[in-house]
């Protein structure tokens, strides 16, 4: 294992020597930002709603790495609130109950891309969410909070792809605007996974 990490630091050198740095702070655009739950929360009397979330914050700062003109890394630590809705039977006056997660998110994404002071780019890569807070509203439910309590997963591993652009309008600045949909690979409670779209816009330093 050693070995195959001295390997590919060997060759990973060249390219992180003559890379180009940028660095800049990013935001999703409000009800663009939103997430869906797939699965089973795997407690009894609950029906998962299929209803989207829309959170209003989700902002970071983000790491560009252009190794050549058509290759790049783009690194991230952002904030991101996600959540569910569902309700519960055996209460006589129930509406839909909610939980937030609030994360800490950190996104590892491979770029292709093409045109010059104006480029288009693909991208895909994955991401890790570290779960910060958790938070229930109408709290009808105090043995269904507990229950779900037991099953939430402080890490989860999401699989991304996108598109998007970059404007280099100066020497030194460039902004950014992205399209991103991510899948949660491992479980957020249970069953549950998190189909998530992201549209989001940025400025960055050239280094």
């Amino acid at each position: 294992m050693k070995r195959l990490l001295v390997t590919v630091m060997f060759f990973m050198l060249p390219f992180c020597l003559f890379a180009q740095f940028s660095i800049g702070i990013k935001s999703s655009v409000l009800f663009f930002n939103a997430n869906r739950p797939f699965g089973d929360l795997g407690v009894e009397n609950i029906d998962l709603s299929d209803m989207g979330f829309f959170p209003i914050i989700n902002a970071g700062v983000f790491l560009h790495h252009s190794f050549n003109r058509s290759l790049a890394l783009q690194t991230e630590i952002k904030y991101t609130t996600e959540g569910l809705f569902y309700q519960i039977k055996n209460i006589e006056i129930s509406g839909l109950e909610s939980i937030v997660f609030e994360y800490i998110e950190i996104p590892l994404l491979m770029q292709y891309r093409w045109g010059n002071k104006f480029n288009w780019f693909v991208q895909s890569g994955i991401s890790l969410k570290y779960l910060i807070v958790t938070e229930y509203f109408n709290e009808r439910g105090k043995n269904v909070i507990n229950e779900i309590d037991e099953q939430i997963n402080n890490f989860v591993l999401k699989a991304n792809i996108g598109s998007g652009f970059i404007y280099n309008f100066s020497q030194h600045f460039m902004v950014n605007g992205e399209m991103r949909w991510g899948y949660d690979i491992t479980t957020i409670v249970n069953d549950i996974r998190f189909l998530k779209l992201d549209v989001s816009f940025g400025i960055a330093y050239k280094i």
